[in-house]
């Protein structure tokens, strides 16, 4: 039990949960909201449970002393791969 307790501990440290604002807890609710709905209620599965496991995702506040950030302006970084193929109209042919 102690161990769980231990590496509980760890990852609240490590996300960033004290740093996390009313909008991220209210979201991330939300998210598991989705996911109940797609599961217990049979609602749409397989739109819900990647919508919900995607606003939990993306609401885990980050640490603020540990450097991390979107990653947009950063080279090869996935969601600067994106944001070129959007500016450059990369993907209105491949649509």
């Amino acid at each position: 039990m102690d161990f769980i307790i231990q590496n509980f501990n760890e990852f609240l440290t490590f996300t960033g949960f004290a740093n996390a604002s009313a909008g991220n807890l209210i979201m991330i609710l939300v998210g598991a909201l989705f996911i109940w709905l797609a599961i217990k209620k049979d609602f749409e599965p397989l739109l819900l449970v990647p919508i919900g496991l995607g606003i939990i995702l993306g609401n885990i506040p980050f640490r603020a002393d540990a450097g991390l950030e979107i990653g947009l302006y950063e080279d090869n970084s996935v969601l600067n791969i994106f944001y070129q193929g959007v500016k450059q109209g990369w993907y209105p042919p491949l649509v």
